[in-house]
């Protein structure tokens, strides 16, 4: 990679154009490769094999898991006039972004990458690890109603948090996030199924009080001689 003139790389170039023109952040499409390790012959696979170790401090093997790449514009002053001068180009880790998101005590969420440039990506997200799932919309139908959704668009004008704007002309980026089977029952408790059954014993026992109520005996052992 040493003197590589990236701009002539066609999945790069038009990221690159963007950021430098337009002051602003670009991420690219998804990007997948075999699982292996630095001694892989494809270029991918070796390289994210390489950035992995280089940042364990040890050898990682790639696990084939989506990565896209992030172009950084580099301006030449802090000026409300400053142009952008150069562009940094950096490799995310998808699985890295979600980990970290949910408390301690949570269950695990189904997270769906979406992506206009290359469709959809699932991913399990627990407190403590975040899995790779596969490609395409993988979440329990069952919890579709239950969905949120994220679109990177919030970020575009929040530059308070993120210190640039985001440009997504080419690869619009939204999250869906799905409840599952575990996260369900850990919010699911006895006490509906309680309180139903002690309601039906209150209305059950009512009869019972009523003929509580009545006079024992028949009517002459009840009622004076004048009475009757």
């Amino acid at each position: 990679m040493v003197n590589w003139n990236i701009v002539t790389y066609p999945l790069y170039a038009p990221y690159i154009k963007t950021a430098s023109e337009s002051g602003e952040v670009a991420i690219g499409g998804i990007d997948l490769s075999p699982p292996g390790d630095i001694t892989k012959p494809s270029f991918a696979t070796s390289f994210y094999a390489f950035i992995l170790s280089y940042a364990a401090g040890k050898n990682v093997a790639y696990l084939g898991d989506p990565f896209s790449t992030v172009f950084v514009p580099v301006f030449d002053s802090y000026d409300e006039e400053k142009k952008p001068v150069a562009v940094i180009l950096a490799v995310l880790k998808w699985a890295a972004y979600f980990e970290g998101v949910l408390p301690p005590n949570s269950k695990a969420l189904t997270v769906v990458l979406d992506n206009t440039c290359d469709g959809l990506f699932t991913y399990l997200v627990s407190a403590d690890s975040v899995e790779y799932i596969g490609v395409g919309d993988l979440h329990n139908t069952a919890y579709t109603t239950m969905g949120r959704d994220g679109s990177f668009d919030d970020l575009v004008n929040n530059t308070e948090q993120t210190g640039f704007k985001l440009n997504q002309d080419h690869c619009a980026y939204t999250i869906h996030v799905y409840p599952t089977k575990a996260f369900e029952d850990d919010y699911t408790s006895k006490i509906p199924l309680i309180m139903t059954f002690a309601v039906a014993m209150i209305f059950a026992s009512q009869p019972a009080c009523f003929f509580l109520r009545l006079p024992r005996g028949t009517p002459s052992e009840t009622c004076t001689e004048h009475q009757c």
